[in-house]
C-alpha cells in the first residue's frame, strides 16, 4: 500500500499501478489505497478506471469527501450532470455544510450557470496546505502549462531589455509560477488570489513584494495603487 502511494508522487504510474491492487488482495476496505489509484488512472488519462475506482472508494467508505467531489467532477466533465447531482446530493447527506457540493448543485439548476464562483468554494476548494505545490506539479508536470511563459514573452516583446522596472499586479496569483518569471522585470511585485494556501507558496518563492489573500474583484474596487 505505502509503495504504492509514494510511487504515485515520483511519477512510477506503472509501479503504483502493480503494487496499489495488490494491497487490495490483501485487504480491500482501505478507501484510501481505491482513491490513490484512482489519482494514477486519472494521470494516465484511463477515465473509465478512474470511475469505477472512484465508485469503489465510496462503497469502501461512503464518507470519502475526496473520492465524492472528483467523482463528481469527473462526472460533469462528462456531461453526466444527473449523475454528479446525485453525488453531490449524497455528499451533503453527511455533510450539510459542505459549501462546494452544495454550489455545484445549485449551479446546475441554473441554465447560463452562475455569474461568478462565490469566495467560500474556491476557499474551500483550496483549504489544503499542500495545494498550492500540487497545482504547480500539476501544471508543470501534467498539463505542460505554458501560459506564464507566453506573458513573459510578451513582456519581453513590449518593454525589452529585462530590468526591474515595471510595477506589476497578479491576480490570481495562485502558486506564483507567473511572479517567478516575471520577477526580474519587478519594480514592485503584488499578488492577490483567495486561497490562502496558495498564497502561502507564493511567499514560499520569496519573489513578492506583497501577498493579499482576497477577491480580485473587490481589490481591484479597493486599490488606489496604478500598476503598469
Amino acid at each position: 500500500c505505502n509503495r504504492g502511494r509514494i510511487e504515485k508522487p515520483l511519477g512510477h504510474l506503472d509501479d503504483g499501478v502493480a503494487s496499489l491492487p495488490r494491497a487490495l488482495s490483501l485487504n480491500p476496505a482501505i478507501a484510501a489505497v481505491h482513491y490513490s489509484l484512482v489519482l494514477i488512472y486519472l494521470l494516465r488519462g484511463a477515465r473509465l478506471e478512474a470511475e469505477h475506482a472512484f465508485r469503489r472508494a465510496r462503497e469502501t467508505d461512503p464518507r470519502h469527501i475526496h473520492a465524492a467531489m472528483q467523482l463528481a467532477t469527473l462526472l460533469r466533465y462528462e456531461n453526466r450532470l444527473e449523475e454528479a447531482a446525485g453525488v453531490y446530493r449524497a455528499m451533503l447527506e453527511y455533510d450539510p455544510g459542505n459549501v462546494t457540493a452544495r454550489f455545484h448543485l445549485a449551479a446546475q439548476q441554473q441554465p447560463d450557470g452562475p455569474d461568478r464562483v462565490p469566495a467560500e468554494v474556491v476557499q474551500a476548494i483550496y483549504s489544503d496546505k499542500s495545494a498550492g505545490r500540487n497545482l504547480e506539479q500539476s501544471l508543470r508536470e501534467h498539463l505542460k502549462y505554458q501560459t506564464p511563459a507566453i506573458l513573459k514573452a510578451a513582456l519581453g516583446d513590449l518593454h525589452g531589455t529585462e530590468k526591474p522596472s515595471l510595477d506589476i499586479l497578479d491576480l490570481g496569483c495562485g502558486s506564483g509560477l507567473y511572479g517567478a518569471m516575471v520577477h526580474p522585470r519587478a519594480k514592485r511585485l503584488v499578488g492577490v488570489d483567495l486561497s490562502a494556501s496558495m498564497i502561502e507558496e507564493c511567499r514560499r518563492k520569496q519573489v513578492y513584494d506583497d501577498l493579499l489573500v482576497r477577491d480580485v474583484v473587490d481589490y481591484l474596487a479597493d486599490t488606489r495603487d496604478d500598476f503598469d
